[in-house]
């Protein structure tokens, strides 16, 4: 059975990239979002509006989930988790500054955690990071209502890139939706919000690159809309990552495995058709194989909390 993820690219029930969805313009493929989870008890009476009661349920939700992922098992506790100065794992919600709550419940922490666990634990570094680097993340209300997030220090828009191989890290949301992103190279490049955040660009030789910020997902096609890429993977997120070269799968060995899933597994590929990789091959891209004969990722375990992107702008994925 064949999946389609929230990019519309599709994949196959082996987890491999296999296209995108046809006769709909990148521009007009939507992010889908979870519904948040309901409360557990009655929403905060000091506010009543619409905005209100969702943004209290999204931080409730987030908080369940911290705690169920950080617990203690030999105490039932779970360690103090600070954001913004707060103690977001132990303190009431009703508690938080207004602040945090906003910057909680729209920076999409709340989505990620009830998205997958992964996710969570990586939002959570990302903001202990920021705030350690001296960075703030500011929150807003603009003229038309909408709140937007920003990812600051010293006043000015900025996120660490170092080591980011992908099109860049978001350092805006407007509603939720990326609508700024921060380029390896420094450069501030604005997103449409009617493009649900996605940016694009076109290569000299034609080949067109689209990246939603929101989910990290990237992917490459040439001019007849094959995956195509020939200086990294065709498509990259969380569940795969793939290098294609006009629509066929394609990675000489030497230079690294084809093929990444979700779960650390790594196949060798050239020109459609599998390989072995020799012994040196394999240390060199940090691949070891398991008791079932697998190829792996040395030291990736994905029930642990580890993702693919994470591991790729590490620079742990060669």
């Amino acid at each position: 059975m064949c999946t389609v993820d929230a990019s519309g690219a599709i994949h196959g029930s082996d987890g491999k990239f296999a296209g995108h969805v046809a006769g709909e313009a990148d521009s007009s493929v939507a992010l889908g979002e979870p519904v948040p989870d309901q409360p557990d008890a009655a929403v905060d009476p000091g506010g009543t509006s619409h905005d209100h009661v969702v943004l209290t349920q999204r931080c409730r939700t987030a908080q369940r989930v911290l705690r169920d992922a950080r617990m203690d098992p030999r105490t039932g506790g779970t360690p103090p988790h600070i954001v913004g100065g707060v103690d977001i794992a132990n303190t009431p919600v009703e508690d938080w500054p207004d602040s945090v709550r906003s910057g909680v419940g729209n920076l999409g922490l709340g989505l990620s955690l009830t998205t997958q666990r992964p996710a969570s634990e990586a939002m959570l570094r990302d903001v202990e990071a920021h705030e350690a680097a001296g960075g703030r993340i500011e929150v807003i209300t603009d003229k038309r209502s909408r709140q937007v997030v920003r990812w600051t220090r010293d006043g000015r828009p900025w996120r660490d890139t170092s080591g980011c191989r992908q099109m860049g890290v978001p350092v805006e949301f407007t509603d939720r939706t990326p609508t700024a992103v921060l380029t390896p190279d420094g450069n501030l490049v604005k997103a449409a919000l009617r493009d649900q955040g996605m940016l694009s660009h076109t290569d000299p030789d034609g080949t067109i690159t689209s990246f939603y910020p929101l989910t990290g997902t990237q992917w490459s096609v040439d001019e007849e809309r094959r995956p195509h890429r020939t200086d990294g993977p065709a498509y990259l997120g969380d569940r795969t990552i793939e290098y294609l070269r006009r629509g066929i799968t394609h990675r000489e060995a030497d230079q690294g495995p084809a093929i990444v899933g979700y779960d650390g597994r790594v196949d060798y590929v050239e020109f459609g058709a599998g390989v072995q990789p020799t012994e040196d091959q394999m240390a060199r891209h940090n691949v070891v194989r398991a008791e079932d004969g697998s190829l792996r990722l040395n030291g990736f375990h994905h029930d642990e909390g580890d993702r693919l992107l994470s591991w790729y702008n590490r620079g742990f994925i060669v």
